[in-house]
């Protein structure tokens, strides 16, 4: 059940409605600080393409219909007005083309080539892996076999702000196979000039 709500969840982040294509300094800064926590891959690789289905998720629906979201582990907690539900409800529609560059050594890829692009790079990481076992190379086993060290594919949402840019939530998915990946959506929050992880509001890997 879990892991079918994750994959729903991770389908939903591809469907969006109308179009942007930049990213601002702090969208930037946000969402790279997240992608950089899941993997260790100099290079950032996304989707260019999120498309929409028109509607939000049930399990969203009902997140963001709550006044009160709590972070279960850090207990960090965010009580949101009717305006706030309802604007952060009407974001999370957004069918965005995004531009090539977005991030510093980033790489745009088709949306139709996600799972070939996964492929090849996992066979390679097997491959790898496979010699390493020969070569009794115990270090480069263990390394690639941490989950940081996968191929991953990002596809995410714009980020949305609001308390006069103080709070922001962003919404993503990452990739590393067609049975691999984890998703999240969280709020960051600026304090000292520097955007900081506050409230996981829902994810996880499957």
């Amino acid at each position: 059940m879990f892991k079918k709500t994750l994959s729903s969840t991770f389908i939903y982040i591809m469907f969006f409605t109308s179009t942007y294509g930049q990213l601002s300094k702090d969208d930037t800064a946000i969402l790279s600080k997240a992608f950089r926590q899941i993997t260790s891959q100099e290079q950032i690789v996304y989707i260019d393409t999120v498309n929409a289905t028109g509607s939000v998720p049930t399990r969203l629906k009902e997140i963001f219909q709550k006044d009160k979201l709590t972070d279960k582990n850090s207990k960090n907690s965010i009580t949101l007005t009717k305006s706030e539900q309802e604007y952060l409800l009407s974001q999370l529609g957004q069918r965005i083309i995004w531009n090539d560059n977005l991030f510093n050594n980033g790489k745009r890829i088709c949306s139709d080539s996600m799972w070939s692009f996964l492929k090849k790079l996992n066979t390679e990481r097997v491959g790898t892996i496979n010699q390493a076992a020969i070569d009794k190379d115990t270090l480069t086993i263990k390394k690639l076999q941490q989950l940081k060290n996968y191929p991953f594919v990002f596809t995410f949402a714009k980020p949305i702000y609001i308390r006069n840019n103080t709070v922001c939530l962003i919404s993503f998915g990452a990739m590393c196979g067609g049975d691999c990946g984890q998703t999240e959506t969280s709020f960051y929050k600026k304090e000292n000039d520097q955007w900081t992880k506050w409230i996981v509001v829902t994810g996880g890997i499957f």
